[in-house]
């Protein structure tokens, strides 16, 4: 037995479009408020400290990569194939297991913060210090990205992801009102901001702790069989991506990590629109229903429009805002579009796989792209430094498209996996 495209169901996220459009704009605003703060502190920092700050920011993110163990996957994963009650519960389950993974996050932030300056030339151990009570709201992306998409609540992300940057910018405005502003500061007012959203979302939400066992018990179970051989994988491809911004800390100097930086976050618009694509199919794509020639062509037109405009008016705003403190931005730009352009284009393979439970498809995805970052970041950062982390990134997103997109039609005409039973 294999999946068959049935056309109704194939344009039946046509009837998502609104919650896509509505997730799109709202990341565009909050990456629009990112994009301006960015700005703002590479202005008011100076590009040394504006490192600084960049690298706090990232080295957060790369331990937090490590922390949901392919729970939050699983969970989402049983999420969208669930209904009625049986949602709720599982949505409260992982809320739990969201909560003891902040706990626990916190504790080795700051075990991170004792040993950073040993390591670094970039010096952010005062920084980690001052953001471990804070430092929670950067396990929530992991959780509410999933559960989210998962029970179809685009409009609540979209509002979440507004409020992190509203919280921000109004607490980053205040610190600056009291003359305040430094690295420290900046972090601090990005991670209590990002709290702050955490509330709104509990709120709303409104999870429900019922017959708590036997839910941890499924998602356990998922976890085994879906979730942990996806998480082994991505540990291994986003920890080798992430080595960039380690090896530049190790290799560059803090201006050129925050020059790095502030590239990739600029070339980051281009893959929002697909991100917001993808997760409103995300619910629909489960049962082996394909992805719509129609979702594909409208994500290509996102990306290549995105491409285009990035480019011009980030370089514009550049040379005539930050001047030329940050002259090698500009260039830095076309290879990082190229890079997240490759990551857009991924996005709709990547998530049908994760809708339908191929974990252990995905690890091998993973472990390949895993290994072409590492090879890439070592053999090219230090003899080209920030050029040679673009170009790695380059080769790794386009590796990461190329196999999900294989995948992705291999399981189309492969026989329905047990997991999913006859249903499919």
């Amino acid at each position: 037995m294999t999946a068959t495209a049935d056309p109704s169901v194939a344009n039946a996220w046509g009837g998502e479009r609104k919650s896509s459009v509505a997730l799109f704009v709202g990341r565009g605003i909050a990456a629009g408020l990112s994009f301006l703060v960015n700005l703002y502190l590479a202005k008011a920092l100076g590009a040394d400290s504006y490192g600084t700050y960049s690298f706090a920011i990232g080295l957060l993110t790369f331990i937090g990569i490590f922390f949901d163990l392919g729970y939050f996957s699983a969970a989402a994963r049983l999420i969208a194939s669930a209904s009625g009650e049986l949602e709720h519960d599982y949505t409260g389950a992982v809320y739990v297991l969201g909560l003891i993974f902040s706990v626990v996050f916190a504790g080795l932030v700051f075990i991170a913060s004792q040993v950073s300056d040993h390591l670094f030339h970039v010096k952010v151990a005062s920084i980690l210090l001052a953001i471990v009570y804070w430092s929670p709201a950067m396990i929530a992306p992991y959780l509410f990205e999933q559960t989210l998409k998962a029970t179809g609540r685009l409009y609540l992300l979209s509002v979440w992801t507004i409020a992190t940057k509203v919280f921000f910018v109004g607490l980053l405005a205040l610190t600056v009102m009291r003359h305040n502003l430094s690295p420290r500061t900046a972090a601090v007012a990005q991670m209590v901001g990002g709290v702050a959203a955490i509330l709104i979302v509990l709120a709303s939400a409104r999870p429900k702790i019922h017959d708590i066992r036997a839910r941890l018990r499924d998602i356990q179970q998922e976890q085994a069989r879906f979730g942990r051989p996806l998480y082994v994988g991505k540990i291994a491809q986003l920890g080798s991506y992430h080595t960039d911004k380690l090896l530049l800390a190790y290799f560059a100097t803090a201006r050129e990590v925050g020059w790095y930086m502030l590239a990739m976050a600029i070339a980051g618009f281009v893959s929002m629109f697909a991100q917001a694509v993808a997760a409103s199919g995300f619910r629909g794509f489960s049962r082996l229903r394909p992805i719509s020639r129609e979702l594909r062509r409208w994500n290509t037109f996102g990306i290549l429009v995105s491409s285009v405009g990035i480019v011009v008016g980030a370089t514009v705003v550049i040379r005539f805002y930050l001047g030329s403190e940050y002259h090698t931005v500009p260039l830095l730009l076309v290879p990082a579009v190229v890079a997240t352009g490759f990551q857009a284009a991924f996005q709709p393979y990547n998530s049908w796989l994760l809708a339908n439970g191929f974990g252990i498809e995905l690890r091998r995805l993973l472990f390949i792209v895993a290994g072409v970052n590492a090879v890439s970041n070592l053999a090219l950062i230090p003899s080209f430094g920030v050029f040679g982390a673009a170009v790695a990134s380059i080769l790794g997103m386009s590796t990461y498209w190329y196999l999900a997109k294989r995948a992705y039609h291999s399981a189309l005409t492969a026989p329905v996996p047990a997991w999913l039973g006859s249903a499919a």
